[in-house]
């Protein structure tokens, strides 16, 4: 029987939004195979709520090293692993620096990949990386180390797609079928029960749950709790927890009964998606055209989506500091026009 392999370790809004999408359209493409999943982390967690794979490989978090040398080991042992693991074909849909060095370890070793893997051979990466010559960009920056068997990948990283590829939808739908020439409905929503014993405590109430931060400061919302505050004062029962405090699939069957999600650009955006949760999203430097969000708070400076993790003007990031009137204005009259 064919065995295939899906790699996507990093972030964790990214399992939700492109690796348990794409597994369901591979598994059409290939409906007799046997399917496993390598993820890193609470990727773990996540790739745990799709049924039926026949095996999950969860590197931890102490298993990828912050040095690139003792990271090069990790990964080496683990592309050992999946080699012993005789997979028939192998999917990097992972674009960080790691994965796509293992990617190519598998490719050498003989293995029909398929996806992204380092276009520097391994032996160069590792002379490289032990003389110093290895610069921060060269593994910080897809199109410094990326090549891909997708003939469109370079459209992911080359540009902004989002304005070369107006018709082609919100990343999920961009990376996937275009990028990846994976074709089919993009589909992240997940079977898990309703938490209606959480509804219960709402007592008729309005749900509204709050994402505000994030791992970088430029997508960190400064005035959530003025807008929690202020939501509250209109009756909305509200929530926080996406740090980590509650399991996914609780977080997951929350996101099911809650009316509305007010989030940054982060991984929350995407675990409502795959609840079915609408979004309000505050983009801060991400365009909206990225996000597809059911609504976003308006643009707060003419040079805001850029993109970028340094603030390009100096600014702060001021984009993301929309007054929090506006916010709770949004989410009153999005749940009102709802019903």
């Amino acid at each position: 029987m064919t065995r295939v392999l899906i790699i996507r370790m990093l972030g964790l809004g990214d399992v939700f939004c492109i690796g348990i999408p794409a597994l369901r359209l591979l598994r059409k493409q290939w409906p007799d195979a046997q399917f496993g999943f390598l993820t890193f982390a609470s990727g773990g967690e996540a790739i745990a709520l799709e049924p039926g794979l026949d095996d999950v490989i969860v590197l931890p978090k102490g298993g990828w090293p912050n040095d690139i040398l003792p990271a090069i080991g990790a990964f080496a042992a683990l592309a050992e692993k999946i080699v012993a693991a005789r997979y028939n074909v192998v999917y990097n849909l992972d674009t960080w620096f790691m994965p796509c060095f293992m990617a190519r370890l598998l490719k050498d070793a003989g293995m029909d990949l398929r996806g992204n893997f380092t276009r520097c051979s391994v032996r160069d990466l590792a002379h490289r990386a032990a003389t110093g010559t290895l610069l921060a960009d060269d593994v910080r920056f897809p199109v410094r180390y990326m090549d891909s068997t997708f003939p469109n990948m370079p459209a992911w990283h080359s540009g902004p797609w989002w304005q070369t590829h107006p018709g082609a939808g919100a990343y999920p739908s961009f990376y996937i079928n275009h990028c990846c020439g994976i074709n089919g409905t993009v589909d992240g929503r997940l079977d898990v029960p309703p938490d209606l014993a959480f509804r219960e405590q709402a007592g008729g109430r309005r749900i509204i749950a709050l994402a505000p931060h994030s791992r970088t400061q430029n997508r960190k919302y400064p005035f959530s709790e003025d807008v929690r505050a202020l939501l509250e004062k209109h009756g909305f029962m509200t929530w926080v927890g996406f740090d980590g405090s509650i399991p996914l699939r609780d977080t997951i069957a929350r996101l099911k009964v809650t009316d509305l999600l007010v989030s940054v650009a982060s991984s929350p955006q995407w675990m409502a998606a795959a609840a079915g949760c609408p979004v309000l999203m505050i983009p801060g430097p991400v365009p909206p055209e990225v996000l597809g969000a059911d609504v976003t708070a308006p643009r707060q400076l003419p040079c805001q989506y850029c993109m970028q993790e340094d603030c390009i003007e100096d600014l702060q990031f001021k984009c993301m500091r929309v007054p929090p009137d506006v916010v709770a204005d949004l989410a009153v009259k999005f749940l009102g026009r709802c019903g």
